[in-house]
Order: structure tokens, then C-alpha cells, then sequence
């Protein structure tokens, strides 16, 4: 017999997730979030994975707005859906569980694009990748200094540890305006 999915809402990522947002990500302030728990295990790759963050498509955000309206609407709903996995969540020092919720909600983004018809900015939510995506292997072939992403997070690496950091890398804005 298959194993019950369960999926809950997880307040205890919403109420960290409330001073993040207005200390680390205020472009999420208007934002509706929902948190959530499952025991289906979460994988990518093989890899085990925490948590995944995900922007609700028109469907979704209609169904999802009967919770909190009388007349349900595309408009309403949730924004985004962060999902934690359970064994990963529970296990979590609370430091790490801060830190799981500051990641996933570096996921969800607010873009701007000019309505030339309009001649106002438009918002639309979205999802940002990684800053940073490479392999062990091509830095330990190649080295830090290859690509100025992996150069900046060396950069990050050393100013924790208390070391001199890379010369000449980017701030981290620079580095995502460059990407």
C-alpha cells in the first residue's frame, strides 16, 4: 500500500519568514505567501531537497483565492507556494530553518517591464535561479577565477572564514545585474 500524502500549512516558516521579508526581501511585502509541509519526499537529481519555492500560475492563484474571498479571482490567492519537506524540516536547528525559508524566498522575485501602450511599469511575479551554478570538479580543474560568479562567492567564503578575500570580484548586485 502507498504511503498518505500529506501536505500542511507550516506556520513556523511563516513567522520567520515575516522579519526576513521586511529586513531582506521588501519587494515581497505584498506578496501572498503560503507555507507548507509534506512527507512526500522532494528530490532533483537524485539530491535530496528542503524546500522548493513556486509561483503560482493563474489556476492555481484562482483556486487558492477561495480561502480568503467570497468571490473567488484570478487576482486573489496565493503569489507563491513554498514547500518544505517534513524529515528535513523537523530535523532543522531553528538557525537552519531560518536559513531554509531566507533561501526559498530569495527564489521569489518581483520584475518590472515598461507597458509602452500604457506608458506605466507593470509587476509581475517570478522565480530567480541561483546565483551561482557550477560543478566541484570544473573549480577544482579550473579554479576560482574563471567566472566571475564563483569568483564572487570564493570572495563571500573568505570574508567568513575570516580570510583575504579574491581581488578585483563584483558585489553581489553587480553580480546579478551581470547575470
Amino acid at each position: 500500500m502507498a504511503k498518505q500524502v500529506v501536505i500542511k500549512e507550516l506556520s513556523e516558516a511563516k513567522s520567520l519568514a515575516q522579519p526576513l521579508i521586511r529586513e531582506q526581501h521588501a519587494h515581497l511585502v505584498g506578496a501572498r505567501i503560503l507555507y507548507l509541509v509534506t512527507n512526500q519526499p522532494m528530490k532533483r537529481q537524485g539530491r535530496v531537497i528542503a524546500g522548493k519555492a513556486a509561483k503560482n500560475a493563474p489556476l492555481l492563484r484562482f483556486l487558492s483565492s477561495f480561502k480568503d474571498a467570497e468571490l473567488p479571482s484570478v487576482m486573489g490567492g496565493y503569489d507563491f507556494i513554498l514547500t518544505f519537506s517534513d524529515r528535513e524540516w523537523y530535523d532543522a536547528k531553528p538557525e537552519m530553518k531560518a536559513a531554509l525559508v531566507d533561501h526559498e524566498l530569495a527564489h521569489c522575485i518581483q520584475k518590472v517591464k515598461f507597458n509602452k501602450k500604457t506608458g506605466e511599469d507593470e509587476y509581475t511575479w517570478s522565480l530567480a535561479a541561483h546565483d551561482v551554478e557550477e560543478f566541484y570538479g570544473v573549480i577544482e580543474r579550473h579554479g576560482l577565477h574563471w567566472r566571475g560568479d564563483v569568483k564572487y562567492l570564493a570572495d563571500v567564503v573568505a570574508r567568513q572564514l575570516g580570510l583575504p578575500g579574491v581581488a578585483g570580484t563584483a558585489s553581489a548586485d553587480e553580480m546579478r545585474a551581470a547575470g
